[in-house]
């Protein structure tokens, strides 16, 4: 996984790709870092916030599947948390989550479709299946 970390001044900008494992299709994510609290006072900077990034496969949720990052270094994670071998259309959502646990509500909605050649070789099933 390739983490990059831009500050400039009040604007963080996060991205990170997710991929290159066992026919995990690879992503980039990228969000500005909220600054602020939900009642408006400042982020310190000894509030150092995770972000969990949730994924199903319905718009709007349920969100079946979740991993959670660090930042500014996400530990080594690919998508098949996601897609779980299965091509289709694929929604996310981030949240934050700050030093205490609290987590915020979902960012905004985005969607990424999964085709069988981003996944890589899938094997056909097998054929004539039997039971005696």
């Amino acid at each position: 996984m390739r983490a990059i970390l831009v500050s400039l001044g009040a604007l963080v900008l996060l991205s990170f790709t997710i991929g290159e494992a066992n026919a995990a299709p690879t992503s980039t994510f990228t969000w500005t870092a909220p600054q602020q609290y939900e009642d408006g006072t400042m982020i310190p900077v000894t509030d150092v916030l995770t972000y969990r990034l949730y994924c199903g496969d319905s718009s709007g949720g349920p969100y079946n599947n979740s991993v959670l990052f660090s930042t500014p270094s996400p530990s080594q994670e690919d998508m098949a948390f996601c897609v779980q071998g299965s091509p289709g259309t694929y929604f996310m959502v981030a949240t934050a989550i700050s030093t205490n646990g609290e987590e915020s509500a979902f960012s905004n909605e985005t969607t990424r479709t999964y085709t069988a050649g981003d996944l890589g070789k899938i094997p056909l099933p097998p054929t004539l299946l039997q039971v005696n």
